[in-house]
């Protein structure tokens, strides 16, 4: 696959952290994930500008603002001279910030309940390669979450409040749940 020339870096305008999508060709459309499939989307000069969490590696490690991300190449050894690993290796090397967004089949209690769904920028470090629960060498990569993510503003307001429902006057705020997602409350 030949580097994608639509790169962009950084947050994309009109698409706030938080945004969620019905599917990966909406992502597309609006330019936060800007392929039909992959969940990295490749450029091998400058690295990745965006990954999607799906759940389809046994090895992604999703602890909200830190991931262990897993390239690409199911049932045999990985390594960075895949087009899609290369990628990520260089997103590491270059220090460039990386669009998250979790899918519905991500097995993490910050997946969306449908969909997709924008969860900030992550800064991309520590290349390697390690054997994977398969058995098979998989290319790995950490995500830190840089400043505003959805995870990280889940964990903040979770310490601050302890899950308990708040009250505004005659409002009730909804209330997050363990996953993240909001439960209605009356």
């Amino acid at each position: 696959m030949a580097p994608n020339e639509t790169t962009h870096y950084g947050h994309i305008h009109g698409v706030p952290v938080g945004t969620e999508f019905e599917s990966f060709d909406e992502l597309r459309l609006r330019g936060v994930h800007r392929t039909s499939q992959s969940g990295i989307h490749i450029n091998t000069r400058t690295g990745t500008d965006s990954v999607v969490l799906s759940g389809e590696y046994a090895d992604d490690d999703d602890r909200g603002s830190q991931i262990t991300y897993v390239g690409h190449g199911r049932g045999r050894n990985q390594t960075w001279k895949s087009v899609g690993n290369r990628s990520l290796q260089l997103s590491a090397n270059s220090r460039n910030l990386v669009r998250v967004i979790r899918g519905w089949q991500c097995k993490s209690r910050f997946a969306p309940a449908s969909g997709y769904r924008y969860d900030g920028l992550y800064r991309a470090s520590n290349p390697r390669i390690a054997t994977g629960k398969n058995g098979f060498d998989v290319c790995l990569i950490d995500l830190t979450a840089s400043g505003l993510s959805l995870p990280s503003i889940y964990s903040h307001l979770h310490r601050e409040f302890q899950g308990s429902l708040h009250c505004q006057g005659n409002t009730h705020l909804p209330r997050s749940s363990p996953n993240g997602r909001q439960t209605s409350s009356t």
